[in-house]
């Protein structure tokens, strides 16, 4: 996804990747503001992008450390 709109679409620049990732776990479920626990759309969306539970754990962990920035 050409996320920063300069016309071609990189795996190797961070707007890009995150907005291809986005667009990804939005499209398989993921829900703004809802919840992360086990079983939640959140969690199978992250899940679908990876499927391994230690992913998803380390995803939303992660998620949780830079919010509490």
């Amino acid at each position: 996804m050409d996320f920063d709109g300069d016309g071609r679409r990189r795996y190797d620049e961070w707007p890009d990747v995150l907005g291809s990732v986005t667009h990804y776990i939005s499209r398989h479920g993921y829900e703004p503001g809802g919840a992360y626990t086990q079983g939640s759309k959140n969690w199978w969306a992250i899940y679908s992008y990876n499927h391994s539970d230690f992913y998803v754990r380390v995803v939303i962990e992660l998620r949780a450390a830079v919010l509490a920035r």
